[in-house]
C-alpha cells in the first residue's frame, strides 16, 4: 500500500513539476528530467536509510531540484526569489529552500 502511495505522490510531484516549468518559461524539457532524475537519486539514497518519508516535503524537494537544475542548464537559470514567490507561493522561507 505505501509503495502505491509513493507512486502516486510522485506522479503528482512530476506533474507539479512540468506546470511550474511552464509557469516559469522553461522551454527545454530536459531541465525538468534531470530534476526527476536528481529527486530520484535522492530518494534512493535517503528513503532506504529511513531519515525521510515520501510525502514529507516532497514539494520542497521537487522544486530545490529544479532551481538547481535549471543553474546548471539554462542560460537564464530560475531565481530563488522567484521559486520562493511565485512557484511555492511563499510556503518555505529563502533558508529552508
Amino acid at each position: 500500500m505505501t509503495e502505491l502511495k509513493d507512486r502516486r505522490i510522485r506522479a503528482e510531484t512530476i506533474d507539479m513539476l512540468f506546470y511550474a516549468a511552464q509557469q516559469a518559461s522553461i522551454s527545454d524539457k530536459t531541465i525538468v528530467y534531470q530534476c526527476v532524475s536528481l529527486m530520484d537519486r535522492f530518494f534512493k539514497k535517503n528513503y532506504k536509510s529511513n531519515s525521510i518519508t515520501f510525502g514529507q516535503d516532497c514539494q520542497l524537494l521537487a522544486f530545490t531540484s529544479l532551481f538547481i537544475c535549471s543553474k546548471n542548464s539554462e542560460v537564464e537559470p530560475l531565481h530563488l526569489k522567484d521559486i520562493r514567490d511565485k512557484l511555492l507561493r511563499g510556503a518555505f522561507t529563502k533558508l529552508r529552500i
